[in-house]
C-alpha cells in the first residue's frame, strides 16, 4: 500500500506491527491525536476499503480528523475476498475492542 500512495508531499506512516485492521486503526488514532492531524489518508485495497474506513472512522471519532480513503488498484484473489467477507462478521467485536481500548467501555 505504501507504493500505491501518490502523495509525495506528505509524510507516510505505516504500521508494520499490527495483525488486524482494528489494531492499525487504534495505532493511527493515537498517532493522529499526538500529531494533531486534521486528516488521515487510508490507502487500502478496494475490497478492504469499506471495513477499514468504518474501523478508522470509529477509532478517530471525536478527534476532528477526517478520514479519506484511497482504493489501491490491484488484483482480488478469491481467497482474500473470502477472508474479507469473514472478517466483516467480526466488525462488531472489532468496534467493541476499539471502544474498550479508548476507555469508553468498562
Amino acid at each position: 500500500m505504501r507504493r500505491a500512495w501518490p502523495g509525495a508531499h506528505a509524510e507516510v506512516i505505516s504500521d508494520p506491527g499490527s495483525r488486524r485492521t482494528a489494531e492499525t486503526a487504534a495505532y493511527v488514532a493515537v498517532l493522529a491525536r499526538r500529531l494533531r492531524a486534521s486528516e488521515v489518508e487510508l490507502v487500502t485495497s478496494w475490497w478492504h476499503a469499506p471495513r477499514a474506513a468504518l474501523l478508522f472512522r470509529f477509532a478517530l471519532r471525536g478527534q476532528g480528523a477526517r478520514v479519506r480513503v484511497m482504493r489501491a488498484r490491484g488484483s482480488s484473489p478469491p481467497r482474500l475476498l473470502l477472508r474479507e467477507l469473514l472478517a466483516c462478521a467480526l466488525v462488531p467485536l472489532d468496534v467493541a475492542a476499539l471502544a474498550v481500548r479508548a476507555g469508553q467501555l468498562p
